[in-house]
């Protein structure tokens, strides 16, 4: 700071109070002390700000010639806390007579106070006395470097550059003093200490990568990061919650994890050799040279905040698989810990990108492009699950395939993409089981094969036609091991083919035991394949059998060959209008339940169907089809009709349809000629409704008699199933009365009866005549 000046051809007494005068002097350093005090207040509230725009004052190199230092401060200007310019209008060189050997030297400026001439003061000489000169004292800067750093008030005077340490063979340590100090705004793309002689070196507070204030780290404007390494499939898993739907859930990783590290002196100082790899399904690290330059090396055992440091450089790697190594630099402030364990190479962002780019005729259909924004816990959770089409979306059945891409970002920085290449994955990450799968570049989204081993199909011969039993495709507790379904054909061709489908028949199921019916005893190829999410993942079984055919071919009869069943109840309010002219409101369906019917619903069934009504005094009614209409509101208003016998009228209150025997009848034949014998029957559901497990609905199928009735068979049907299949024993005699067969759904049970269960469905009912009956489990010749 420049001091105050007069010129002496002024009074002599103001010359001497100004030049001389101990109290003026004082005020002037009172003045200047002020000044300081504003701009360090600016510097703490203000923060950090720059001289002279992009230009500063630096210490570019410290080199070592011929055993002497040689020290270059290039030309600039430093702004100090206090206020003071610093300025260097041209390069300084600096060539020490010092002989390096192993000591530490310390490099500073030298602050001084010079007059622009030599003039000498002396107190008691009189103002007059003085030549005419203009006294100004000025702010200069020498630099110096010494043994140790001035002590005592000297240590105020200085701006302090840096500490140097030369210790044996070529390596300079070099300790940046000059933010410690708070005397320069510099930052981090201007310090550079590194050269030729400079293997190695450390720095305490501001280095290339960080910027302090007062021990506060300033953030600094990101540069762009380097893109995520080694992109690979991890698995391939199928997804359970949508069996059919064709997708697969794909498990990608980067970069590398689970590494294990050791420190060894003789490889230098902030290295870390890394010697293999956790046991397990991870892959050993294998880069060329500086390849992993700009990521950082992760692990808990790190003793810096964040546990990671970044990498300054990296050896290729060396050695076969198994026993692959490289050494690995760090920045400088790794404490070199002995043993570092579950190291992880991560990008050194705050996230990435993730892209899949469905391919098809050799280009990427970008208009399906897939991406998804991953937030900084994959960073180091180097693992990201998406769940993909198998198929392509506009193009019917077209298998799919995808070019996985992926970059990093760091603010609002973001790398080039890096797209994953082929290679291959263990779908259940151990030693056998499952093969290893191969993947390309496009790769094709596919699950992979499930274990055969065990994967069997057994067919056994049946009085009715044949059982199929199958084995394999399953692992305990774990579902991606385990078929989702199967897929069963079956033709009476030679052999099976998988792709001929006008002459073979068909199912998907997820049972493993199932039971087919026959007509005619014949031979039978069947073939069994695994599915997963509607993708075959084993290798087909194929085998014949020779059906039975429901008992003795010529002679078994379907009596009942899928009869249509659609028994629906109803209940609620019934209104009188006049005579048998009733308004039925408030209706549910089931029967006695809470569910509203459908309005349009329950008028069309009532128009197509036979239905019985019964109100609240227990008098029964056929509903005229014909009369069903719409009255006002909601009311449905029908004609009723006496049953035959009957006269009474309808009374006010609730009323229920199709809850009574005769409300509840599906099929009657008067007449089977001849006596005859059940063998067994099939319903085959649609919708049951109002039964379950605990409370089933009941089909009941005997001799149309009142002694036949008594020995019936009845089946429990409920929601939730959908194939029923049951021996029956009841016959058909001359000793019983009629000759006939009802089918209904009526529940005889006196306790509790379920008779309001809705029921939709078919049933077959295969009988033999009396005298060719072979009951089931009786050897009969099918073969």
């Amino acid at each position: 700071m420049d001091r105050v000046k007069v010129k002496t051809s002024g009074s002599d007494l103001s010359q001497w109070i100004f030049n001389t005068h101990k109290v003026f002097k004082w005020i002037q350093d009172f003045i200047e002390n002020n000044i300081k005090k504003l701009v360090r207040r600016l510097f703490i509230t203000a923060g950090v700000f720059f001289y002279n725009d992009q230009t500063y004052l630096k210490c570019s190199s410290v080199t070592i010639n011929g055993g002497k230092y040689v020290i270059v401060v290039e030309a600039g200007h430093g702004l100090t806390t206090d206020g003071d310019v610093i300025s260097v209008l041209s390069q300084i060189n600096d060539n020490s007579n010092d002989d390096p050997g192993n000591s530490t030297k310390y490099l500073y400026l030298q602050h001084i106070l010079v007059d622009d001439t030599d003039v000498t003061y002396e107190i008691n000489r009189l103002p007059s006395s003085y030549p005419d000169i203009n006294v100004h004292q000025k702010d200069s800067y020498v630099l110096m470097l010494s043994d140790a750093w001035p002590v005592g008030d000297d240590l105020n005077s200085i701006v302090k550059i840096a500490k140097i340490v030369q210790s044996t063979g070529p390596v300079i340590v070099v300790t940046d003093e000059r933010i410690q100090a708070q005397f320069f705004n510099i930052p981090a793309a201007t310090i550079n200490w590194l050269n030729d002689n400079c293997t190695h070196l450390t720095k305490d507070g501001t280095d290339a990568d960080k910027f302090l204030i007062s021990g506060a780290r300033v953030l600094t404007e990101p540069t762009e990061p380097p893109p995520p390494l080694n992109i690979r499939i991890y698995d391939i898993n199928p997804v359970g919650h949508a069996p059919r739907s064709k997708i697969a859930k794909i498990y990608i990783k980067w970069n590398w994890e689970a590494l294990t590290g050791t420190h060894y002196v003789a490889d230098g100082a902030n290295t870390i050799r890394i010697e293999g790899v956790k046991a397990g399904d991870y892959q050993e690290l294998d880069v060329t040279e500086n390849q992993l330059a700009g990521f950082r090396l992760y692990s808990t055992s790190f003793e810096s905040t964040d546990k990671t440091y970044l990498i300054v450089s990296n050896l290729a790697t060396t050695g076969v698989a198994g026993s692959k190594e490289t050494i690995i630099t760090l920045e400088e402030d790794y404490n070199n810990e002995a043993v570092v364990e579950n190291c992880q190479v991560i990008i050194n962002g705050d996230g990435l990108v993730f892209e899949a780019h469905p391919y098809a005729d050799g280009a990427e259909l970008e208009y399906e492009m897939i991406e998804r924004q991953l937030g900084a816990g994959y960073v180091r959770h180097q693992t990201f699950a998406i769940s993909l089409p198998m198929t392509l979306t506009n193009k019917a059945g077209v298998q799919a395939y995808y070019n996985i891409k992926m970059r990093s970002k760091m603010k609002t920085f973001t790398s080039e993409f890096r797209v994953m290449e082929a290679g291959s994955y263990d779908p259940d990450h151990v030693g056998g089981g499952q093969a290893v799968v191969n993947y390309g570049a496009p790769f094709e989204c596919k699950l992979p094969m499930l274990d055969d081993t065990g994967a069997d199909l057994t067919l056994t011969t049946t009085v009715s036609g044949f059982q199929i039993e199958v084995s394999g495709w399953k692992v305990s507790g774990d579902l991606n091991q385990t078929a989702h379904e199967f897929e069963i054909i079956r033709t009476t061709l030679d052999s099976v083919d998988w792709n001929d489908v006008d002459n073979s028949i068909r199912i998907r199921t997820v049972d493993r035991l199932i039971d087919v019916p026959c007509s005619f005893s014949r031979l039978w190829a069947v073939g069994v394949r695994p599915l997963q999410n509607s993708q075959v993942v084993g290798t087909p079984v194929e085998k014949t059998v020779k059906s039975g055919a429901m008992g003795v071919a010529p002679g078994d009869q379907a009596v009942l060959n899928g009869v249509e069943i659609d028994l629906r109840t109803y209940s609620g309010t019934l209104t009188v209008v006049s005579g048998k002219s009733v308004g039925l409101t408030a209706y549910k369906s089931p029967a006695g339940s809470a569910t509203d019917a459908v309005l349009l619903s329950m008028m069309s069934y009532m128009r197509n169907n036979d239905c019985i009504l019964k109100d609240v005094a227990g008098n029964s009614f056929i509903v005229n089809r014909n009369s069903v209409d719409l009255g006002g509101g909601s009311d449905i208003l029908v004609d009723l009709v006496n049953l035959s016998g009957e006269s009474s009228n309808p009374v006010n209150g609730a009323f229920e349809i199709n809850t009574t025997e005769r409300g509840r009848r599906l099929k009657v034949l008067n007449s089977m000629q001849v006596e005859m014998d059940s063998v067994i029957g099939y319903f085959d559901s649609d919708i049951i409704t109002g039964a379950t497990v605990d409370d089933p609905g009941i089909l009941r199928v005997g001799q149309n008699s009142v002694i036949g009735k008594t020995k019936a068979d009845t089946l429990a049907v409920y929601e939730n199933d959908s194939a029923y299949e049951f021996v029956t024993n009841f016959v058909i005699r001359n000793s019983y009365g009629n000759l006939g067969l009802f089918f209904d759904a009526f529940d005889p049970s006196l306790v509790d009866p379920n008779n309001r269960a809705c029921i939709r469905g078919r049933f077959t009912l295969y009988m033999v005549p009396h005298t060719l009956l072979i009951k089931p489990g009786e050897t009969r010749n099918i073969l």
